[in-house]
């Protein structure tokens, strides 16, 4: 059998990062943010004793036609931007609209094996990480300008995407009383000749 990298080679990794270089990317990162991206939603606790059998999850499965697929790829290729990138912008053109703030923050999951550690995708081992992402849109701004913007963004942290939430917190110059943010956007994309799956879950 091959030989796979043992985890504890990212263990030694973690351990040596540079944390000021991490600090500073998010530091400038959430410079001039100044508020949660909260949903404008009714947060009263409820008790549990009004839901028959617990809370229940509602799942919706929503298909793009391939006349829309066909067109973002178009544009990732000319452009050179992930499709990633595409859902990312959405959500947060979504959270802008909801929330009635040009300047919003919500939570990505990265694979997390991006350390430069040789064979780090054959390695056994939990590397998964939630990241905040944040859209801000400026007077003037077109859909584009946010894509580009995003996926700068997304290529810039792929050094620092092992960065613990909790010291991001510590990072961010905001109000982070409480969650960070409400909702999170888990984008699956296997090597599998299956179509992305796309996720989005909220804190409330």
């Amino acid at each position: 059998l091959p030989v796979k990298p043992s985890f504890k080679e990212f263990i030694k990794w973690y351990k040596n990062r540079k944390k000021n270089e991490q600090k500073k990317f998010w530091e400038d990162y959430f410079k001039g943010f100044d508020t949660q991206t909260r949903l404008p939603v009714n947060r009263k606790p409820v008790k549990l004793e009004k839901f028959p059998g617990g809370i229940s999850v509602k799942a919706v499965e929503f298909t793009l036609p391939k006349g829309i697929i066909d067109r973002l790829v178009k544009i990732r290729v000319s452009q050179r931007i992930t499709m990633s990138a595409f859902f990312y912008c959405a959500w947060g053109i979504l959270l802008q609209k909801y929330c009635n703030n040009d300047d919003v923050v919500f939570g990505t999951t990265v694979s997390g094996r991006s350390t430069p550690i040789n064979g780090i995708e054959n390695t056994v081992g939990m590397f998964i990480n939630t990241l905040p992402l944040r859209l801000t849109a400026k007077t003037g701004d077109r859909v584009l300008d946010l894509l580009l913007r995003i996926n700068e963004h997304l290529t810039q942290r792929g050094k620092y995407e092992n960065t613990p939430l909790v010291d991001i917190r510590e990072y961010s110059p905001g109000k982070t009383d409480g969650a960070f943010f409400d909702t999170l956007l888990v984008i699956e994309n296997y090597p599998l000749e299956l179509p992305s799956i796309v996720h989005s879950y909220s804190a409330v």
